[in-house]
């Protein structure tokens, strides 16, 4: 199974847990993730399902690309954090 992680700064918004998902793709795997807590969503997903600018994901140390389909593979044991990319100075 894939393991999400969410990062200290979403906590501080709303319960991020880590979970296992046994999940093909990031999409089907953050869906378990929202069914867990649905405020969540909001944080990572804009109003048409897309990543959210300020939100970087990396599965198993590399950056996602593709913010709009995430249908990047998920592998058993994959490793995915999920963070806020802080800006500005």
């Amino acid at each position: 199974m894939a393991r999400l992680v969410f990062t200290q700064q979403l906590r501080r918004f709303t319960e991020a847990p880590e979970i296992d998902t046994p999940a093909p793709t990031l999409r089907a795997g953050l869906e378990d993730a929202f069914a867990r807590n649905a405020r969540l969503r909001g944080y990572i997903l804009d109003e048409q399902g897309h990543l959210r600018k300020n939100v970087a994901v990396f599965i198993d140390g590399r950056r996602i690309r593709d913010h709009v389909s995430l249908d990047d593979p998920l592998a058993p044991g994959s490793l995915v954090h999920v963070l806020q990319a802080l800006s500005g100075g």
